[in-house]
This record gives C-alpha cells, sequence and structure tokens, in this order.
C-alpha cells in the first residue's frame, strides 16, 4: 500500500492513501467467507440462545447474515452536527457478502471514504416478499480527521462500530446504521 502525505481544501496535512492500495483488503474480505468455505447454514453453539427455530430468535453476539446486496445509494443524517446539511447524500457504492461489507463514498466533510468490516444480526423476521431485522457492525473507515476523532489523523483507518435496523421488499433493501453521532441510511438490491 502506498502512502503520501496531502494538503487538503481546508489546509490541513494528512495522509492520503492510494486507493489502489485497498481494493485487494476490500475484495479479500468480500470473497473471505466465500474463499473459506462460507458456513451455508450458521452451527449454533450450545449456548446460543434460539426462540423461534432456525434462523430466528435473538442472539446476543449475533450470527451472520445471509444477505449479498449491492450498496447503490447511500445517505447521512447529522441530527447532532448543525454545520451539515439535515439530510446529505454520500456518493458511493458497495458490497455486503453475507457477514462482510465494504464501501466507498465521498464524506460530509467531502473527502473519499471506505469502510470495511463485518454486519451481525440479533433478530431477523423474513418471509418470500418481505424482510426485516436488527443487529450491528463494527469494523475500519477511511477518510476522516481530528474533527471526527481526535485519534483519526494519526492513523489510516479508525475504528466503527454501532447498531443497524434492515428492512426488505422484494430485492430491495433499506439500512440505517447508526455511528460517530451520524446516522446512515443506504439503499440496495439483492443479487
Amino acid at each position: 500500500m502506498r502512502c503520501s502525505l496531502r494538503v487538503d481544501r481546508r489546509g490541513r496535512r494528512g495522509r492520503a492513501w492510494d486507493a489502489w492500495g485497498w481494493c485487494p483488503l476490500i475484495v479479500a474480505m468480500a470473497l473471505g467467507p466465500a474463499g473459506a468455505g462460507a458456513q451455508a447454514t450458521p452451527v449454533p453453539d450450545s449456548g446460543a440462545v434460539d426462540a423461534g427455530g432456525a434462523g430466528e430468535g435473538f442472539h446476543i453476539l449475533g450470527r451472520a447474515p445471509h444477505r449479498r446486496r449491492i450498496l447503490m445509494g447511500l445517505w447521512s443524517l447529522h441530527p447532532y452536527h448543525e454545520a451539515f446539511p439535515k439530510l446529505d447524500k454520500m456518493w458511493g457504492l458497495g458490497l455486503q457478502y453475507d457477514g462482510w461489507f465494504g464501501a466507498t463514498f465521498i464524506n460530509s466533510y467531502r473527502d473519499r471514504s471506505m469502510m470495511f468490516g463485518i454486519a451481525r444480526e440479533w433478530v431477523v423476521r423474513e418471509t418470500p416478499e418481505f424482510g426485516a431485522g436488527a443487529g450491528f457492525r463494527v469494523g475500519f473507515v477511511t477518510g476522516y480527521d481530528e474533527q471526527l476523532l481526535a485519534i483519526a489523523g494519526k492513523i489510516p483507518a479508525v475504528p466503527m462500530g454501532g447498531p443497524s435496523l434492515w428492512a426488505r421488499a422484494g430485492p430491495l433493501y433499506v439500512d440505517v446504521f447508526y455511528v460517530y453521532r451520524a446516522i446512515t441510511i443506504e439503499t440496495s438490491v439483492r443479487w
């Protein structure tokens, strides 16, 4: 991975990570479960709580979702920060492959960002036509500086995590994810 020093539009110095250096990592994370013989059916351990049979019920640590989707629309809401628009379009594209996700987008500071990590689900209710669920995501995000976190200017990617909700109608998904005082809304299609 190459790294170079840059000065952004606001005159702050920082590191600009070569986007092509991140691509193999994101692809490896997205294909990792498939290449390692991803579990098609999760095997519950002896301590798992499953109140509603296979695939339903509450799981404390969550289980890997079996959702494969392409993220095509991303928006953010900043209810606690007045400097940003209430609903801001983040131009981006992403992919979720079962429990792994990755995306690239333009953040609210107008810098290129990338996020990658794992998604887990606590509760899922699905029929062939509709579905809904709740869970969480943890991972890393790039493209931010000290305005977000004090350590963000010192490391190339900052940790992130937060709760998520999703709903599905046919092949179309809407996900809502809360992290760092912002709410991200994603639209996607199943593949």
